[in-house]
Parts: C-alpha cells; structure tokens; sequence
C-alpha cells in the first residue's frame, strides 16, 4: 500500500471514529407523541327503549383527550356512520397511560337500515398525534350484544 493510499485509510478511520458517535447518540432525537388506541370495546346491550349502551377504553401515553368514530358494519357491507347521543358522547374522551386504558360509555339508537349480524369499527384521534389504527368487533346480533373483554 503506497503512502497516498495509507493516508486515505487512516482520515476515513478518523472521519468515521468522530461521526459515528455524533450519528448514534444524537440526544435530539425523540418521540414527541405516540397515536392513542382502544384497547377494548364492550360490553355493548341493547337497551329496553331501542337504544344501546356500549364501552370503549381508550389508552394514550400522553393521556391527551380524544374525539372517537363509530362505524356500524351491516352484513351486507354497507357502513353508517353512528351518531353518538348519550353517555360520554364521542368528542374530547379522557385517556390514561394504563394498560386497560380509561373507560367510556357511548349510546347511539341503531340505523333504520340495520342489517345483522353488525360489526362495530372504532378510530381514535387525539389532538396532537393524529388517527390510531382501527379496531374492530367480532360480527354480532344487537339482541346478542357483546361481553366485557
């Protein structure tokens, strides 16, 4: 090996010895907030009136509040959107960093065009992380309802 070629070696060595701990160790790299997301949803009953009463647990490391969408799955496919009437409604949930997550009841009146069995598909947003990964129910008869998880 000629002399140029030692030279050459030996700054990449340097070079590499001064970056790699600049580039591994940087301490300005962090997570900022981590997407909520539910961690169960039930136990869900029709109600005597019609209505039904279901539960959702949201968990969010940052414990900020969340606003939830629920969709009704028909077995034909067909989603509605649900509006949520009662309970804690759909906008501005409490969190916590618990592996359970914080529980919510939400009551909404069935869609006219209710064609079961139905699935239930949830989404979480918080107002800093943005939307969680769905989660979503077992097909189900309202009549049937769902268990506590």
């Amino acid at each position: 090996m000629d002399s140029i070629t030692k030279q050459i070696c030996l700054r990449i060595i340097v070079l590499a010895g001064l970056c790699t701990p600049m580039i591994g160790c940087d301490p300005g790299i962090r997570i900022e907030n981590v997407a909520p997301m539910v961690t169960a949803i039930g136990p869900v009953i029709q109600l005597a009136d019609g209505d039904v009463r279901m539960f959702l647990w949201v968990r969010d490391h940052e414990e900020d509040p969340v606003d939830a969408q629920i969709t009704l799955v028909n077995d034909d496919g067909s989603q509605v959107l649900l509006s949520i009437t009662g309970g804690h409604l759909s906008t501005g949930l409490t969190t916590n960093d618990d592996a359970t997550g914080a529980p919510h009841e939400l009551i909404w009146t069935p869609p006219d065009n209710l064609i079961e069995p139905i699935q239930l598909r949830v989404t979480v947003k918080d107002w800093k992380s943005g939307v969680s990964a769905e989660s979503q129910t077992v097909s189900f008869f309202l009549a049937d309802g769902l268990p506590t998880p």
